[in-house]
């Protein structure tokens, strides 16, 4: 196995760069950059890289399945400490990746090593992409909480579980955005070169 690993550290931002047998891996660990920049910043990145190896739809599904039982235990119960934690549930996976993700570290419990191997798979970049939305919303979500504004929390957090449950019942709203989002990147280019 032939192994490179570069980690670069500025300020409170770390960028770790690995090669592992000809696949470019890319993590981004920033404390101090917002993160709608974070996810324009890393979709610009790793334009035409291959990231990591796919993730398994099962450990996927495990994720949304578990943030729209956050959100519907957080308005059921009227806990809005229940969204502040699904925000942080989301938000350390994102920053350190999809072995952090507390639902699918769940879900690898009850599924063998043979069947997440042999199930469907969702691009890493997609994944990632999908979760910065999730991770976007939610935040706005605590943050309205925090000041008050509960209708807005549970408006902001209801669209996070509305997205999740269409994406286990098959349409993904988060792919739809990113692929329009790289078509107009796409579009863009080819106007401006």
């Amino acid at each position: 196995m032939f192994r490179i690993k570069i980690t670069i550290n500025y300020g409170n931002n770390t960028i770790l760069i690995e090669m592992i047998d000809g696949t470019c891996y890319f993590s981004i660990i920033s404390i101090s950059v917002r993160i709608d920049w974070f996810c324009a910043f890393y979709i610009s990145l790793t334009n035409g890289v291959e990231l990591m190896k796919e993730i398994p739809l099962p450990l996927i599904k495990a994720n949304q399945a578990g943030i729209v039982l956050f959100v519907l235990l957080a308005f059921l119960l009227q806990q809005p400490l229940l969204i502040y934690a699904l925000f942080i549930i989301q938000l350390i996976p994102l920053a350190f990746g999809t072995k952090a993700n507390l639902f699918a570290g769940l879900a690898k419990l009850f599924f063998s090593e043979e069947r997440l191997r042999n199930a469907e798979t969702q691009a890493a970049e997609l994944a990632k992409f999908n979760q910065s939305i999730a991770v976007i919303l939610l935040g706005i979500a605590a943050v309205s909480q925090s000041l008050g504004w509960s209708a807005a929390a549970y408006l902001f957090a209801a669209m996070v579980a509305c997205a999740a449950m269409f994406a286990i019942l098959g349409y993904c709203v988060g792919c739809t955005i990113y692929y329009q989002y790289k078509r107009w990147k796409l579009l863009r280019a080819r106007k401006h070169p």
